[in-house]
């Protein structure tokens, strides 16, 4: 009989595994995030945004830039899931998807982003035809677009959720049995996390209003509830 976890107590667990563990998370975060603004720094002096072609050049180098957040989501799985089972860990650890298997958490990374991008695809041509254009009519579809997109993306985010965990504890399967264990283990499950998910929303908000100051916080014991989450999934999966 399955016994899962709600989410206030997912959300507590996270709480008490993070006491005097903040100054490690907080680190890895600020690391991370040092990391890809560097990269987005030094890519933007070899590209002139003034002219259409370096525009376009622009956006496709961020979104390259992008598919590495793959790999440091690699990073802070590893050190949440380490955190989850007592184990010590680093700030650095959060490098720790540049040393296993850096190739599957791009390739994940990069299916997962064209999942959203094709989803967006219908909203994203209307959108241009109707600014090229300037006819008002494409404004309705293109939002009818954008929702049903919107739907479609959410439910195989939900679905591929867990992929980054799975990659850990299952470092040799192939990213495509990766990607259908997921969707296995979240059968049945995705209103569960997206509940969770949604619940964090007036966090966030608070957030802002301390000019994204508190999401130092914030973002660690989100990332350590989806952890305990994972872990409760694996508990009771049925095999």
């Amino acid at each position: 009989m399955n016994n899962y976890k709600t989410s206030v107590q997912l959300k507590s667990l996270a709480k008490g595994q993070l006491l005097g563990k903040y100054s490690t998370v907080i680190g890895a975060f600020l690391l991370m995030e040092v990391v890809m603004l560097a990269f987005s720094v030094i890519a933007s002096f070899f590209v002139d945004r003034t002219s259409m072609f370096g525009l376009i050049l622009g956006y496709i180098i961020s979104f390259l830039i992008s598919l590495f957040s793959g790999i440091f989501a690699a990073g802070q799985a590893y050190i949440c899931l380490n955190i989850s089972c007592n184990r010590p860990c680093r700030a650095t650890d959060i490098f720790f998807g540049f040393k296993q298997h850096p190739d599957k958490a791009l390739l994940l990374q990069i299916i997962l982003s064209l999942i959203s991008f094709v989803c967006m695809i219908p909203s994203y041509v209307l959108s241009g035809i109707g600014i090229y254009t300037g006819e008002i009519i494409y404004v309705f579809p293109s939002c009818v677009c954008l929702i049903i997109g919107t739907i479609i993306y959410v439910y195989f985010a939900l679905a591929f959720s867990q992929v980054f965990y799975l990659l850990l504890d299952f470092p040799d399967y192939s990213v495509s049995q990766i990607l259908s264990l997921s969707k296995k283990i979240m059968k049945g499950q995705k209103g569960r996390y997206f509940y969770l998910t949604v619940g964090f929303i007036p966090l966030y908000l608070l957030g802002l209003l301390s000019c994204c100051v508190a999401c130092l916080w914030i973002t660690p014991y989100v990332n350590q509830t989806m952890a305990n989450f994972y872990l409760d999934l694996m508990k009771n999966r049925q095999n």
